[in-house]
């Protein structure tokens, strides 16, 4: 077999190792939707408008995934489980520029399938990416762009990777909104490079504008049609739910309505009040996500990576280095902005990671090779690559033990329960006595997608106010369960009454019409009196 159809060949092994491990978990613990995956809902919402030829509503969820669930969704299989599909196989499909972005720095085989496979054994990717969420997708469309910009950047022809790569950039954006600071960040990479290069500025001039036209054939489109529904620009529509978190726009004002944030810098500015504010906060965040990821790594994987990184520097590739920092800088948004600091949002310096830890070990091996004599032979070069085998296969023996562990974990497995027993539980119980349109308000989406039935998301607020806003917004069904009143709406305790046998009083004009009570948790699910 010659060299040209190894290199091509080994990438796609990667992938299918990569997917039959993910694969292999999914289909073995075919767990309920959780709390923590019901963004999902959103993009199986899209996908549903993809799959009945429906206008995209531009406002919801970006369909850069929703339309992988949707292909996935032709097969003879529920739209659930596509998009679990969708996710484990995009993946997968990291492993494969992965390997090129290694290929970039060297010409080792053995090295450019380190990375890959600690990236496919990875045991926070194992237990992640059967859920249905967009990360996977965002990441294998970012990667895909930087080794094409790279390669418009190193090789000889440079104009249809650079286009190539930013419809990547596009297809990033379309699945998450970092994807405009892949975007922002990647464009200054093309300006650097080329100076460094000491390029005339036409050219580059004309690579820019060719960089911008692939990412605006599919950004363009999106762009228009939200212009279009809502009537202002914007690049995403979460904004003030990632500055004051989604339980902070969803308080009650004296009027009983939920207050309309203001836009764009405005926005900051209410919630922070001043710059060292946001600088404070923003450290803060940073911080704490550099903590949640050094967890996760071994302290022996830290090192190697520091060491792959320190030969990048040595051997002044200075355009990797730029190209493989897009992988940092798409995280930065996560730092100025409050969610959780889950390693979700750290996925793609994972990938840096592997990457600078198969240069790392690629490193030591011809280190180690310096000093032996070659006349002693293949045997060497062949006991030299356990320099890069021996860490690879450890690392990937721990990581499906520990996703195993993970799946098997009584944490989970008591939020799978209780997303089956009492969230489904509900949400089937609504749907067997009511109609298709009868609105229903819960703190929880996935109580909706259950049900199949709309939902008003439940507010902050005093108890009379939270059902008053219900009343005036014409529901019908309103569930309290106890993990939403226990972590995030204690002032709505009262409405739990039912579940511990006590009465509720009659001028809130609800009646209990069933209970759920199990040793996860339970709820009531009331009706409105008309």
């Amino acid at each position: 077999m010659n060299t040209q159809w190894k290199t091509y060949l080994i990438p796609l092994v990667l992938f299918l190792t990569a997917f039959l491990v993910r694969y292999h978990f999914l289909a073995t613990y075919n767990y309920p939707m959780m709390i923590h995956e019901q963004d999902a809902v959103g993009y199986m919402d899209v996908a549903r408008e993809i799959l009945q030829w429906h206008p995209l509503p531009v406002t919801g969820r970006p369909p850069g995934y929703p339309l992988s669930i949707a292909l996935f969704a032709l097969l003879p299989v529920d739209l659930e489980y596509a998009a679990r599909l969708a996710s484990i196989f995009m993946d997968a499909l990291v492993t494969i520029p992965l390997f090129f972005m290694v290929r970039s720095v060297t010409s080792s085989r053995t090295a450019s399938a380190a990375a890959p496979l600690l990236w496919a054994f990875f045991g926070f990717a194992l237990a992640f990416s059967t859920s249905p969420l967009s990360q996977s997708t965002f990441l294998f469309y970012l990667l895909t762009a930087i080794v094409l910009i790279h390669r418009s950047l190193t090789g000889e022809k440079t104009l249809m990777p650079l286009f190539l790569g930013g419809m990547s950039i596009g297809a990033a954006y379309l699945s998450r909104p970092e994807g405009i600071v892949a975007c922002l960040y990647l464009a200054c990479v093309v300006v650097a490079v080329r100076l460094v290069q000491k390029k005339q500025f036409k050219p580059l001039l004309k690579e820019l504008l060719l960089l911008g036209v692939g990412v605006m054939l599919l950004v363009g489109p999106f762009m228009a049609a939200y212009r279009h529904q809502t009537g202002q620009w914007a690049l995403t529509n979460k904004s003030a739910a990632a500055v004051k978190t989604q339980d902070g726009i969803l308080v009650l004002n004296a009027q009983g309505e939920l207050p309309v944030s203001p836009e764009g810098l405005a926005l900051w500015k209410e919630y922070y009040g001043s710059l060292s504010v946001f600088l404070h906060s923003s450290l803060s965040n940073a911080s704490q996500f550099a903590e949640a990821y050094i967890q996760v790594l071994p302290r022996w994987l830290h090192l190697l990576s520091l060491l792959g990184l320190l030969v990048l520097l040595k051997e002044r590739r200075f355009t990797e280095i730029v190209c493989f920092m897009t992988l940092l800088a798409v995280t930065v948004p996560n730092y100025i902005v409050n969610i959780s600091k889950s390693n979700s949002y750290n996925y793609p310096v994972f990938t840096l990671a592997f990457l600078c830890a198969a240069i790392g070990c690629e490193a030591l091996r011809r280190s180690l090779l310096s000093i032996i004599p070659v006349s002693r032979g293949p045997l060497i070069r062949l006991a030299s690559a356990l320099v890069i085998a021996a860490p690879v296969l450890y690392f990937s023996i721990a990581g499906y033990s520990d996703a195993e562990a993970n799946y098997r974990s009584p944490q989970l497995i008591e939020q799978a329960q209780l997303s089956g027993q009492v969230f489904r539980g509900a949400g089937e119980l609504i749907k067997k006595h009511s109609r298709p349109a009868d609105l229903i308000m819960t703190r929880w989406g996935l109580i909706g997608y259950f049900a199949d039935r709309p939902v008003v998301t439940l507010p902050k607020g005093e108890i009379k106010d939270v059902v008053g806003y219900g009343r005036k917004h014409g529901v019908r069904f309103l569930i309290i369960d106890t993990m939403s009143v226990f972590s995030r709406r204690q002032e709505l305790q009262e409405l739990l009454n039912p579940l511990y046998g006590k009465e509720l009083r009659s001028d809130y004009g609800l009646k209990p019409v069933a209970v759920l009570s199990y040793d996860v948790g339970g709820c009531v699910i009331y009706e409105y009196s008309r």
